[in-house]
């Protein structure tokens, strides 16, 4: 039972911190234009190389069934904000989500 626990800290994290830099976008938008380019750049580069592979990372923890079922809850509310915030991603021109943004329809 250690074990579980001790897996769950990297997945709280992980979720905990996509789901920041998500929150975050709309704010980001609004001031993006007015950000120096190397603050611009560098979110860029911190999406791709941080946020993204983090993302990805939950994937693969939710379907192969290491998350808790309130873990699986954020993970699946994360993925509607990603979602919704797509225009937002795409405007700011940041790396898109390669994993499935729909998993509505799976069992929970």
């Amino acid at each position: 039972m250690a074990e579980a626990t001790i897996m769950s800290y990297p997945i709280d994290d992980n979720l905990r911190m996509v789901q920041a830099d998500t929150t975050d976008l709309p704010r980001m938008e609004e001031k993006w234009s007015s950000l120096p380019r190397i603050v611009r750049t560098d979110w860029q580069m911190e999406w791709l190389d941080v946020i993204m592979p983090a993302l990805e990372g939950l994937d693969r923890c939710y379907r192969s069934g290491e998350m808790t079922p309130e873990q699986r809850a954020r993970y699946r509310s994360l993925l509607r904000q990603l979602k919704d915030n797509l225009p937002i991603i795409r405007r700011l021109e940041l790396e898109e989500p390669t994993v499935s943004l729909d998993l509505e329809t799976e069992a929970a």
